[in-house]
């Protein structure tokens, strides 16, 4: 997945895909997915893939990973509903994620390519402070 664009509304992003269909055609196509800024703040709902058919926006989602709420209320109360789903057309699955200790909180992302761990700190930090430097990454 690639950042196209950025502006003050979306983050506008793609991927291609090279694969061969059911029926042993290959198929070769870019995939663009607009997510609005409201969604990566507030999104009930995690999209993991991007497929052909999907709408260019998919409302009240998020593709980059949780919404920025749902890692707030993980932090700050310990547990929190979410729900993803692989692509827009298919199922969902909700739960409640339950934080078992509070500290740091590692986890792998990917900037610019290469896999980096992320730090969120959960032992009290001020919620100004992940929003002005969302990943410290070693």
């Amino acid at each position: 997945m690639a950042i196209a664009a950025v502006n003050q509304n979306a983050i506008s992003h793609s991927t291609f895909i090279d694969a061969v269909d059911a029926n042993g055609l290959r198929l070769q196509d870019s995939v663009l997915r607009d997510m609005k800024r409201s969604g990566l703040a507030t999104a009930p709902l995690q999209i993991l893939r991007l497929h052909t058919r999907d709408p260019l926006v998919v409302e009240r989602s998020a593709s980059f990973g949780p919404s920025r709420a749902i890692v707030d209320a993980l932090v700050n109360e310990g547990s929190c509903t979410y729900s993803f789903g692989n692509f827009v057309r298919h199922s969902s699955v909700s739960g409640t994620l339950i934080r078992d200790e509070k500290g740091p909180i590692a986890f792998p992302v990917l900037i610019n390519g290469p896999r980096v761990e992320a730090v969120r700190d959960c032992a009290g930090a001020a919620r100004s402070t992940f929003a002005a430097a969302p990943i410290q990454h070693k």
